[in-house]
């Protein structure tokens, strides 16, 4: 019985060109916090209502 073909290889990484400079990143310290963002408190922006949580009758779900 013959043997089929071998493992399929991944191809090879592409190594980038040394010649080229590399990309710059990000520059300067970033927050992991986006309210340092600016515009991010900005009223008249999609997502600035408060969060709407409906009342839940006493002794209902949720409650002990």
């Amino acid at each position: 019985m013959p043997a089929g073909p071998g493992p399929v290889l991944p191809d090879p990484p592409v190594l980038p060109d040394p010649a080229e400079p590399p990309v710059p990143g990000p520059a300067g310290p970033r927050s992991p916090y986006p309210v340092n963002d600016p515009g991010i408190a900005d009223p008249n922006k999609p997502g600035s209502e408060p969060d709407y949580v409906p009342p839940v009758q006493p002794g209902g779900p949720g409650q002990m």
